[in-house]
């Protein structure tokens, strides 16, 4: 699939952005201990939640496997005005050759090398390369640069993006058109937030969801936007069980359990207010049916970065 010019969507005024430049971009690749977002925490609460909780020493001697694997995670944070955004996740892959032309991102972005390694070529010609597990961050102030796969095998990558509602992805640069193939999209979704405290922190993650994972009824002072790559885990929100793909936000009952013999593989894209934990467990309390959030396809079904 090629990625011919499309046309440049208006770049974000900066009194419509989050902020400049991101700073203190933290990433853990596989088999990290950090992360940052729904799962952050999860191995602890679900602990919790299973009531396994208690003495430390039983804890020690009894405490089961873990049931969430974190393979990827980032997080960047973000100030600004209290405002609504468009939290949007897609898990792509680059073959040998393929790109992503010269473009800047319509707002902020975090992209995770999940599998290969990536170039990013910048206008200058300077160029530098990300391999599994590493992290760059993208920012509408940022120059036009070019995401190209220069190896030998596929390249997958995890990217991120916050956005003012509406706004497609990608600015092009007019300049500088591509010939070469554009990547493959494996899962895309966006959904639209309520208004987000001014400092927060945007987060994603690859993880891995074991058989035998349970997650009580518990709620997130954040939004959440989840997509199931592969296997079943079986999440209700405020008692409905949800698709493969689905979103939900602050005071949403959100329950989690992966009742079958398979490892299911899961991305999750969040918005956290600073200083809140990652999840509130509700404990015997039952779940009221509370509106939930809704998942707006993408602009385009490509995601807004082909015609």
């Amino acid at each position: 699939m090629k990625l011919p010019l499309v046309k440049a969507a208006l770049a974000l005024k900066r009194s419509d952005s989050t902020g400049g430049a991101i700073p203190g971009l933290r990433s853990t690749g596989r088999g990290g201990r950090t992360t940052t977002l729904v799962v952050a925490g999860l191995l602890v609460m679900a602990g919790l939640a299973l009531g396994i909780g208690g003495n430390a020493g039983v804890l020690a001697q009894q405490a089961p496997p873990p049931t969430i694997r974190t393979l990827h995670a980032a997080s960047i944070p973000v100030s600004g005005t209290p405002r609504q955004y468009d939290m949007m996740q897609m898990l792509l892959e680059l073959a040998p050759g393929a790109e992503v032309p010269s473009h800047r991102v319509n707002g902020k972005a975090i992209i995770t090398v999940v599998t290969g390694e990536i170039s990013r070529i910048e206008e200058d010609g300077g160029t530098t390369v990300f391999r599994a597990g590493q992290t760059f961050p993208e920012s509408a102030e940022d120059e036009f640069d070019v995401d190209r796969n220069n190896g030998n095998t596929s390249a997958r990558l995890l990217a991120t993006f916050l956005l003012v509602p509406g706004a497609e992805p990608l600015i092009f640069n007019p300049n500088r058109p591509s010939t070469s193939p554009g990547p493959t999209f494996i899962a895309v979704a966006r959904t639209t937030t309520g208004t987000v405290p001014a400092d927060f922190t945007l987060s994603h993650s690859m993880f891995e969801v074991l058989p035998g994972f349970s997650l009580a009824s518990h709620t997130h002072d954040g939004w959440h936007l989840l997509t199931h790559i592969s296997g079943t885990v079986t999440n209700r929100v405020n008692g409905v069980v949800q698709p493969a793909t689905f979103a939900h936000g602050p005071h949403d009952f959100h329950e989690a359990a992966n009742s079958t013999s398979v490892t299911a593989t899961a991305i999750s894209a969040s918005i956290n207010p600073v200083g809140v934990p990652p999840l509130r467990l509700v404990g015997g309390t039952s779940a009221p049916q509370q509106p939930q959030q809704a998942i707006r396809p993408p602009s385009t079904g490509d995601a807004g970065l082909t015609d």
